[in-house]
């Protein structure tokens, strides 16, 4: 993290999976993404984040992020970080996927990630099996997912530019 910091590289996809993160390694990760737009997918998936100040940490730094993905999964994030989570997801827009599966949230937190995914709409998916959630609410998340779905299937990402073809008249997507 200190690296990438220091020899000021443009990273797009952030992956730190399993590497135990630490107090000053995610006071040092929170900077590095602290308003940083070129990262746009980001995996510290295995770091079983103990201690809740870490998570908010994280979380406060990534608020107006460009990030796109972001891979929690098995990091033992519980109800008590649920608020963080949620303000997460309400304030950028710009997120689509998340991916907190195999964590130890419950209905609880299941009830507020359904409503926080009702304020944004972009969300196009959401992993959270391995978590204490019911179906009901499984349920009423993958409604609220579908719907982002179809609001967002015709949306053209800022990274792609549309040409026309001018002998058929098709859209051809070519990422840039």
């Amino acid at each position: 993290i200190q690296y990438i910091k220091e020899m000021n590289l443009t990273v797009e996809e952030l992956n730190l999976k399993g590497n135990k993160l630490t107090n000053e390694s995610c006071i040092m990760l929170s900077k590095l993404l602290y308003n940083n737009y070129n990262i746009k997918e980001l995996n510290i998936e295995w770091n079983l984040f103990v201690k809740h100040t870490n998570l908010e940490l994280l979380f406060n730094s990534l608020k107006y992020s460009s990030l796109k993905h972001i891979n929690f999964r098995s990091n033992k994030i519980d109800d008590s970080s649920c608020d963080i989570l949620c303000n997460f997801i309400v304030s950028n827009s710009l997120l689509e996927s998340l991916d907190f599966g195999w964590n130890e949230l419950t209905d609880i937190s299941g009830n507020k990630i359904k409503d926080a995914l009702v304020l944004n709409k972009n969300i196009i998916k959401l992993e959270l099996r391995g978590n204490k959630i019911s179906d009901k609410i499984f349920e009423s998340i993958e409604t609220i997912i579908e719907s982002n779905k179809e609001r967002n299937k015709n949306k053209v990402d800022p990274d792609e530019k549309q040409i026309k073809s001018n002998s058929d008249n098709r859209n051809i997507t070519e990422t840039i």
